[in-house]
């Protein structure tokens, strides 16, 4: 939502009107243009407002990113330790198989 932009109508209308526009063109003009800066025009809270969201998304990103960093620390060690333990079951398994072929 933007605010009303400062605008003054009534110079602008007089102005044209010194430029040769009758009454009612200068009028219609400056209607035209009031509307079109109070749907296009951003006030400097309007920016502000903006900054100030765009700060928070940027906090939430970093704070997101921290996040998936963890979980991929995680389950990195996870898995290293999942295939440690497997690398040991399979050493026991070994060590197993050859003392019973020794025999």
């Amino acid at each position: 939502m933007t605010s009303q932009a400062l605008f003054n109508q009534f110079g602008y209308v007089d102005h044209l009107k010194r430029g040769g526009f009758s009454d009612e063109q200068a009028r219609a003009s400056a209607a035209a243009l009031a509307g079109a800066l109070r749907e296009t025009v951003a006030a400097k809270h309007d920016v502000d407002r903006v900054e100030t969201k765009i700060q928070a998304l940027e906090q939430k990103i970093v704070s997101l990113e921290h996040k998936l960093v963890a979980e991929i620390h995680a389950t990195v060690y996870k898995t290293f330790g999942a295939l440690a333990a497997l690398i040991g079951l399979i050493s026991g398994v070994a060590a197993v198989a050859a003392r019973f072929w020794a025999h």
